[in-house]
């Protein structure tokens, strides 16, 4: 891959658009937790904690196979309406 094909790589625009939409910077972000099975390569948890200035939850304290469908039901909760 060039830098400019590389889909680890082009996933930066997609943080950077995330944080804008959200009106924060990476240094507001508390914890960074990845999910799916890609967030096991080392590749991307290393991109991704250059990104952000802060390294992803390790392992043992997030499944990230289950940690979406745990958290799904919240968010509901915490939308007003």
């Amino acid at each position: 891959f060039t830098r400019e094909g590389d889909p680890v790589a082009q996933s930066g625009a997609a943080i950077d658009e995330a944080l804008t939409r959200a009106g924060l910077r990476p240094k507001d972000i508390d914890r960074v937790i990845l999910v799916g099975g890609t967030s096991k390569v080392p590749k991307i948890r290393k991109f991704v904690a250059e990104r952000l200035g802060r390294e992803p939850e390790p392992f043992d304290r997030v499944d990230p196979m289950t940690c979406g469908a745990q958290g799904a039901p919240i968010v509901p909760a915490l939308r007003p309406g």
